[in-house]
């Protein structure tokens, strides 16, 4: 099957992040992209750590972001970016780039045929964080009290870090340390990651499943989100089935004939 490179475009893409950025005063939702050019594409394709050049590519195709248009105040908006705003902003990037149109080809869990798709890109849900700003005070239904925040670009430099010492040490605290990217204090603890990691570590896998779960849902709730679960029919058997979309997959911003 050849591309169709891919559908009509603009080159620019506007839309709204789920958690916003810190402009002045208040929050502000408003960004505009416009489509990658060769620098953005040898980033992607780059070596070394991921999110600075992820972040560079946002920077490069920023055009404005919260009213500010300015490159070194987008830095430092960009710098701290949610996870989920940097998604939302990657995929408007791409589709500013080569459409909304995103082909793909995907296996079936069931019968193990092959399929081939296209996902709307444009049509992907965003939710927009119930509550404004960056800290949050929680008390969970056992009476624990957690302060956090909402995760950024820094945090998520950080977690990278940690991760690929778990693997060279074969140890598996991944979904602990997620957690703790977000998390400061628990009744009152400062947990300190950089000084006392076991400490905080410990603590963390010291709360109770349902606490954790009931944790997981608040960062939803207050973060905004993007919906990235597709629905599949598989053509072969007629499955049904859910699956995320990859957008860190190579073939999301270098697609190829499927």
């Amino acid at each position: 099957m050849s591309i169709d490179y891919m559908d009509a475009k603009s080159g620019t893409v506007s839309g709204t992040l789920a958690s916003g950025v810190a402009v002045g005063d208040g929050v502000e939702f408003d960004f505009i992209v416009q489509e990658m050019t060769g620098n953005e594409e040898d980033l992607l394709a780059g070596k070394g750590p991921v999110m600075p050049r992820l972040n560079q590519v946002i920077l490069n195709c920023m055009v404005s972001l919260g009213g500010q248009t300015e490159k070194p105040e987008l830095a430092k908006l960009v710098r701290g970016l949610t996870s989920v705003d940097r998604m939302i902003l990657l995929i408007a990037i791409r589709r500013a780039s080569l459409g909304d149109s995103y082909r793909i080809k995907y296996k079936c869990p069931s019968c193990g045929g092959s399929n081939h798709g296209a996902v709307n890109l444009a049509g992907l849900e965003i939710t927009q964080a119930e509550s404004v700003g960056n800290t949050h005070v929680s008390q969970l239904a056992s009476g624990t009290v957690i302060e956090w925040h909402t995760r950024t670009g820094i945090d998520e430099d950080w977690l990278q870090g940690q991760q690929k010492k778990q693997e060279r040490l074969g140890r598996g605290d991944v979904l602990t340390l997620a957690m703790l990217t977000r998390i400061d204090k628990v009744d009152g603890i400062e947990l300190d990651r950089n000084k006392n990691l076991k400490e905080a570590l410990s603590a963390l896998k010291g709360l109770r499943l349902s606490e954790r779960n009931e944790i997981r849902e608040l960062f939803k709730e207050n973060e905004g989100t993007i919906d990235t679960e597709i629905d599949y029919e598989c053509q072969h058997c007629g499955h049904e089935f859910k699956s995320e979309l990859d957008v860190g997959q190579p073939s999301f911003f270098f697609p190829s004939g499927i």
